[in-house]
């Protein structure tokens, strides 16, 4: 385990970003308008209109690259460890996002 958490860790060269983070928190924004946007519109869109190249085409690849880049931010996002605290530690970065919503992501952008 501890091996697949150091060799993991060292393919990633973004600094780690704290989740208490301004950016982070207007990019969680972002991500919830997103989210209710595929929610709502991409369903309609999948089942009553004809799939052409057009606006909302493009925007549903602006919104995939959007998940995306959330899952490239989810490497570098510090995690709450043990006793509530903070860890910077890339491969407990890593272990998390593998472990809990990686999959989930991942299936959701492919």
């Amino acid at each position: 385990e501890r091996a697949i958490r150091s060799s993991a860790a060292k393919l990633i060269c973004f600094p780690v970003v704290l989740p208490t983070n301004h950016i982070v928190e207007k990019w969680d924004m972002v991500m919830i308008v997103m989210l209710i946007y595929v929610a709502t519109v991409a369903p309609y869109d999948m089942a009553f209109l004809p799939t052409k190249i057009d606006a909302i085409f493009y925007f549903n690849r602006f919104v995939d690259f959007g998940f995306f880049v959330d899952m490239i931010l989810q490497f570098n996002l510090a995690v709450y460890g043990a006793y509530g605290r903070l860890s910077k530690d890339r491969g407990d970065i890593v272990w998390n996002y593998l472990h809990a919503w990686f999959p989930i992501d991942l299936i959701s952008i492919v």
